[in-house]
């Protein structure tokens, strides 16, 4: 619909437009959901860690190298942040790089028959 203003369109096509806007809005809400669901299943994971291992994955995490060691020791909450940031963000790698089975950008899904 390049080069069609708003004001030329009617009934129908106003229509599919408002379920196109709200199907593009559900999705961004449901892909926001599933990162938060992906972090806090990670931040629970990691609080569940034995504080030496904690502690060893945390020298691995990009907040460790930001820690002040003139503060003393980092807190177990500042460990858990760090060390479930670095999860989060491999989760993400990893998924990222997954093949897909079909292409979204693709009108029509082949058929599974």
């Amino acid at each position: 619909m390049t080069g069609t203003s708003s004001a030329s369109l009617r009934g129908p096509d106003v229509e599919c437009l408002a379920v196109l806007d709200l199907s593009r809005q559900l999705h961004a809400e449901i892909w926001l959901r599933s990162l938060e669901t992906i972090e806090a299943f990670c931040k629970d994971v990691t609080k569940k860690l034995p504080d030496h291992e904690l502690e060893l994955l945390w020298l691995d995490s990009a907040t460790y190298f930001d820690h002040d060691d003139d503060h003393g020791p980092a807190a177990r909450d500042e460990l858990i942040a760090g060390v479930a940031q670095e999860i989060y963000g491999k989760v993400l790698e990893m998924a990222n790089d997954e093949e897909l089975k079909f292409d979204p950008d693709e009108e029509h899904q082949p058929s599974t028959e």
